[in-house]
């Protein structure tokens, strides 16, 4: 976050000014709600503008999911390419595995979960 923070101000220091002002305002509110989810909403402005290719909604779902989940919890490995942990404050840890495949699938964690993946589908443990 803090990377984001001095790149603004590199930028803003070079006398270019975002117009409108909000120009990526939701790259930006993004960006931070993968390290503080908290902070990532707290930067969304729904009414602002948003980046071609994107949408109020896509934006919206993003920083309601992480704030709901937490941030990426990325010291956590996995015996799968399709996973992800995430940590919340107060909810603790979230593993969710996509199982491709047409059988049940054990997956372990390196933080000693194991998560029986359902076939086809995504599998979400609190």
């Amino acid at each position: 976050m803090a990377a984001l923070e001095r790149e603004i101000k590199i930028y803003e220091g070079r006398g270019k000014r975002a117009k409108p002002h909000d120009i990526w305002q939701d790259l930006f509110a993004k960006y931070v709600a993968l390290v503080d989810p908290a902070k990532g909403r707290a930067r969304w402005d729904e009414w602002g503008s948003v980046e071609l290719g994107d949408t109020r909604t896509h934006a919206q779902h993003w920083l309601a999911f992480l704030e709901s989940v937490g941030a990426p919890e990325l010291g956590v490995t996995a015996d799968t390419s399709f996973y992800a942990v995430f940590r919340h404050a107060d909810k603790g840890k979230t593993h969710m595995v996509f199982n491709p495949g047409s059988q049940t699938r054990t997956v372990k964690f390196s933080d000693g979960v194991v998560v029986q993946a359902a076939p086809g589908r995504l599998t979400v443990q609190r």
